[in-house]
């Protein structure tokens, strides 16, 4: 755990008194007496961890000039650590840097100092188990002098302490074998450290070996529970970083071996378990919290009771890394707490059973649970390897990742066994995977908060992934070989969505949306998806399920990024106006034209429907006429949701009411005012928006001076969007047109709600935009417009108020156009 240090009170007393006596001379010589307060660290508990045997402290400097350290042996010194501390004073030169060295041990412990390489040496010769003795403590510290300023010193170990607890000595007793002495030996260990880097030399060439000596009998073991009795205590100088050693332990005739084991300096390696007993598992346990800086455990695990048992321990609000040291065979449940994260480090090992996760009916949205670098292999039928399900009380869990794990079916499980299968949880990411010969690799139900990802995986089985009333799914960088599907959605619940991004699939279904029944979902294919299949669809939107005949979905939905693929329900396809009219009429919803079509008269859609041009040209020829969307004059008429998209029109586009999509339109064709539809795009009550439309080929009727480009009657609420819109110029020499206005009628002259949003359109020379005196223009976006367009305000008041005049600024320097405001007649110009 994090833990302030602090020093005794005695202490910081005596510091003050002895730098408030000395100012006067440190200003008079140059020299300040600098005052160090050296400790080790506080210890929770006696643990063999307190420092109380190291009390003798000894000192040395080295003066830094330009990197060569000079020691300064007439500074040496040594004191006494009372309490786990010590204050020395020193004096040393103004303005100068300096190294001083700190070392604190035992009294006839075995090391040896060298002052002059800054150095260290071990003795291991005579060397007994549980020695508490050879604890010792150093500090490397770099000072700059600028006056007498007290220095905080906080010693550390150099060694790793390596402890070795069981809680079977009782049982061992019964059976017969009363333990009293214990032995040690330990491969890999050094001799010599250098204290001004951190280094470590003189690596040993045998194992060393500490002799047998008396099991202690009131020491607590520093691990939870506290079942666990102290067999071995040792101090192994180490190196900095993990490093790896083989251990062995010898009592009565018996020996206990046990490998690869890893030490680190300044940490403790705990190996515990039912030792002298069982013998068969047996945990190991870096605990960086020796000197309590540190929120992290590590442990290692050579069994399914051992994993479970370090699950069990994991605390709250701090991380434990399990790290398998062996195959692993059995079933274990993680079980999730505030704060709580747990990682378990396969490291190659297989595992054969399932992981459980849950948190007795919780939500804990800081835990989490990792899962890494584990190969899982199964013979068992119907098996799944990690799960997270809603069964009762154990239900709810949050933030799982599964990576770099292998997920591996054989015999009775092939095609039948799942990698992960998820219910109601929060946060699901499997990246890096590999399936062979499963049922599928991630099943999840039921998760509406939260992301479920797949993420550069490879899959090969019976299916892929499945997604079954997830709010948001996405799968990503994946290759996916399946037998029936390869990524599957369901679509019954409102505004749920998935990401298929960059996979290459092949399946009888490479993608198929089931149970579309939902209103507003989101199907988004992004970058280069490969999908393969025989069958005729490579994707399928069906209100039905995937093992039954496709049928027409009833939910609403937006697919984008499909262009190229073949779909169901696909477009229904027509090919002349008649084949148009009589497609609408017997209720299509998805259109698309393989040829040009034209009429002569008027015709109005008051249904929903998708119009896919597909690069064709629909066409109106009489210029007075016009293609209507909604009924303004029939108030029982449905408000359709109308989208029409991907080639040209040549006719003018009245949107009645309704909510209307025109994108990637080309307007053409001859156009003349007529009354009500003045413009290219007339807009009723219904809400527009229109994105990438080009209307710079429209031309007027030869007789008529007064077409628009786009004109409303009132937008009195919702929205009117225009983006990356072209409108045509007076000036480009066609004579198109000699008056073109853009909104002229007033926006929202009712209530003032409706949004106005207008971004990177590019205006003709006429083009006027007029505000309604009741417009909210909080509810107003211009950004990135150009051309000669004029922006008018009209306001039978004397000025704006600050927040419209900031408005009006703001649009002046987010776009190229004309800024006018008439107040009570009077013109201003910005």
């Amino acid at each position: 755990m994090k833990k302030n240090l602090f020093f005794g009170l005695f202490a910081t007393m005596v510091l003050l008194l002895t730098t408030g006596c000395q100012q006067d001379e440190v200003f008079v010589d140059g020299n300040a007496t600098v005052t160090f307060k050296v400790s080790t660290p506080e210890m929770v508990t006696r643990a063999y961890s307190d420092g109380t045997m190291a009390k003798n402290l000894q000192y040395h400097v080295y003066l830094d000039q330009n990197g060569s350290l000079t020691y300064l042996n007439n500074l040496d010194g040594t004191a006494t650590m009372e309490d786990n501390g010590a204050t020395v004073s020193i004096d040393l030169a103004t303005g100068k840097t300096y190294y001083v060295l700190f070392w604190a041990a035992a009294d006839g412990a075995p090391y040896t100092v060298d002052p002059t390489t800054h150095t260290m040496t071990v003795n291991y010769n005579g060397a007994l188990n549980n020695d508490e003795k050879r604890d010792a403590f150093y500090s490397w510290d770099t000072i700059q002098v600028n006056n007498n300023e007290p220095q905080d010193v906080k010693l550390l170990r150099p060694f790793a302490q390596l402890n070795i607890g069981t809680d079977d000595i009782d049982e061992a007793v019964k059976a017969g074998l009363d333990i009293t002495q214990i032995g040690v030996t330990v491969s890999k260990v050094y001799t010599t450290l250098n204290f001004a880097d951190g280094s470590v030399d003189g690596l040993t060439t045998v194992p060393v070996v500490f002799g047998k000596a008396d099991r202690p009998e009131n020491e607590t073991f520093p691990v939870q529970p506290d079942t666990y009795k102290y067999l071995a205590m040792n101090y192994l100088l180490v190196s900095s970083t993990k490093s790896i050693a083989d251990v062995e332990m010898s009592y009565d005739d018996q020996k206990r071996t046990y490998t690869n084991i890893p030490l680190q300096r300044n940490h403790r390696t705990n190996i515990y378990g039912s030792l002298l007993t069982k013998g068969i598992g047996f945990n190991v346990e870096i605990d960086n919290r020796f000197d309590n800086e540190d929120d992290m455990t590590n442990v290692t695990v050579f069994s399914a009771q051992d994993l479970q048992a370090a699950l069990d321990a994991a605390p709250a609000n701090a991380t434990t890394v399990i790290t398998l040291g062996a195959n692993i065979e059995a079933n274990v449940t993680d079980i999730q707490k505030p704060g709580r994260k747990v990682v378990i480090e396969g490291n190659g090992n297989k595992y054969n059973g399932t992981i459980k996760v849950h948190s007795n009916s919780n939500y804990y949205d800081d835990a989490a649970l990792t899962i890494k670098n584990v190969n899982f292999e199964t013979s068992t039928a119907s098996e799944n390897f990690i799960e997270a399900l809603e069964n009762g009380s154990e239900r709810y869990s949050s933030n799982i990742t599964v990576e770099n794990c292998t997920f591996t079916a054989t015999d009775e499980a092939v095609n039948t066994a799942v990698g992960v299968q998820v219910k109601a949880t929060r946060g699901v990411t499997v990246k890096n995977c590999t399936a062979t010969n499963m049922h599928s690799l991630i099943q999840a139900q039921s998760c509406d908060t939260g992301d479920v990802k797949v993420i550069d995986s490879t899959i090969n089985g019976k299916t892929g992934v499945a997604f079954k009333q997830v709010k948001s799914a996405t799968v990503e960088g994946t290759t996916i070989t399946a037998a029936e599907y390869g990524i599957r959605f369901d679509g019954n619940i409102d505004k749920y969505g998935i990401v298929v991004k960059n996979n290459n699939v092949t399946a009888v279904q490479p993608f198929i949306v089931r149970k579309m029944t939902g209103k507003d979902n989101t199907i988004t294919l992004e970058g280069q998806n490969t999908l393969t299949t025989e069958a005729e669809y490579q994707i399928v939107i069906t209100n039905g399920s995937d093992d039954e005949a496709y049928v027409k979905p009833t939910g609403t939905y937006t697919l984008t990024g499909a262009e190229g693929y073949t779909i169901f329900p696909a477009a229904f396809p027509v090919a002349s106006w008649d084949e148009f009219t009589a497609a609408l009429a017997a209720g299509e919803d998805w259109i698309k034209l393989t040829d040009n079509i034209s009429n002569t008269t008027s015709y109005s859609i008051c249904q929903d429907v998708i119009i896919d041009l597909n690069g064709k040209t629909l066409e109106i020829i009489e210029p007075t006429q016009r293609l209507n969307i909604g009924n303004k004059n029939n108030s029982t008429t449905p408000k359709p949701n109308v989208t029409i998209k991907n080639g040209n029109i040549n006719s003018k586009v009245y949107a009645q009411t309704g909510n209307v999509l025109l994108s990637d339109i080309n307007f053409g064709g001859t156009i003349a005012y007529t009354g009500d539809a003045q413009g290219v795009i007339t807009v009723g009550q219904a809400n527009l928006l229109a994105e990438r439309c080009d209307m710079k080929n429209v031309k007027a009727n030869a007789a008529d001076s007064r077409p628009r480009a786009l004109s409303t009657e009132g937008c009195s609420n919702g929205y009117l969007i225009l983006r990356d819109c072209n409108f045509p110029s007076a000036g480009d020499g066609t004579g198109i047109w000699v008056a073109s206005k853009l909104l002229r009628s007033y926006i929202n002259p009712l209530s003032g709600s409706a949004q106005l949003e207008l971004t990177n359109c590019k205006f003709g020379v006429a083009a006027n935009i007029d505000l309604a005196a009741s417009y909210v223009w909080t509810n107003m976006e211009l950004t990135g417009c150009s051309g000669g367009f004029t922006f008018t305000v009209s306001r039978s008041k004397d000025s704006l108020t600050e927040e419209e005049t900031a408005i009006m600024k703001a649009i002046k320097q987010n776009n190229s156009g004309t800024i006018k405001a008439y107040y009570n007649g009077t013109l201003v110009t910005y």
